[in-house]
C-alpha cells in the first residue's frame, strides 16, 4: 500500500470514529459511509470520495454546518471560507497533493514560520498527524467548506501534473510529489 493511500484510509477511519464518538453521527451511518467508500475506492476517479463527502451529500447524515460550528466552538478553529481568499497553486510546488486530497487539507497562506491551511478533517488525528510531521513550519489549523477545498486540491494536483510535464516533456498521472 503506499503511502498516501494508507494516510486516506487511516485518516477516513479515525474520521468516522471521532464523529461517532462526539456524537456528530450514528454508527449505524459510518457504517453505509464506509461500505459506499469502499465502492468509491474501487473506481477512483481523479479526486477519490471521502467518508465525509459522503456523510454530507451523499447520505445527508451530517450537515456541514453543524461540523464547522463544532469545529470552531468545541475544537477553537477559526473559520476560513476559502471563496474570499485566492489562491495560487503554483506557490505550493512541494505540497504533497496526493496527501492534501487524502486529508482533504490545503495550503492557504505562509509567512514568518507559520503556515496557514485550511482543512475538513480536523478530527482526524492521522491527518493532523501526517501534516504536523511534513511541515517544517507551525501550523495554524482552519476549518474550511469541503468543496471548497476539495476544489482547491484539484487545482494545486492540475498545477502540479502540468509542471511535472512541462518539467520532463513527458505527462504523468501523478502529482509531483505524492507521498
Amino acid at each position: 500500500m503506499n503511502p498516501g493511500h494508507a494516510v486516506m484510509v487511516k485518516s477516513n477511519r479515525q474520521l468516522g470514529s471521532v464523529l461517532v464518538e462526539r456524537g456528530l453521527i450514528e454508527h449505524r451511518h459510518l457504517e453505509a459511509a464506509s461500505e459506499r467508500l469502499i465502492d468509491a475506492m474501487q473506481n477512483p476517479g481523479k479526486l477519490t470520495a471521502s467518508i465525509l463527502s459522503i456523510l454530507i451529500f451523499e447520505l445527508q447524515e451530517l450537515e456541514e454546518s453543524a461540523l464547522i460550528a463544532y469545529l470552531v466552538e468545541e475544537e477553537n478553529l477559526g473559520a476560513l471560507p476559502l471563496g474570499s481568499t485566492e489562491f495560487d497553486p503554483s506557490a505550493w510546488p512541494d505540497f504533497a497533493a496526493g496527501l492534501a486530497g487524502a486529508t482533504r487539507t490545503i495550503p492557504v497562506d505562509r509567512k514568518d514560520g507559520f503556515i496557514t491551511v485550511a482543512t475538513s478533517y480536523y478530527l482526524s488525528p492521522p491527518a493532523r498527524e501526517y501534516w504536523e510531521s511534513e511541515l517544517s513550519e507551525h501550523i495554524i489549523w482552519t476549518v474550511a467548506p469541503l468543496l471548497q477545498i476539495e476544489k482547491r486540491i484539484e487545482s494545486l494536483i492540475d498545477a502540479q501534473s502540468q509542471a511535472n510535464t512541462s518539467a520532463s516533456g513527458v505527462e504523468r498521472s501523478m502529482p509531483i510529489r505524492n507521498t
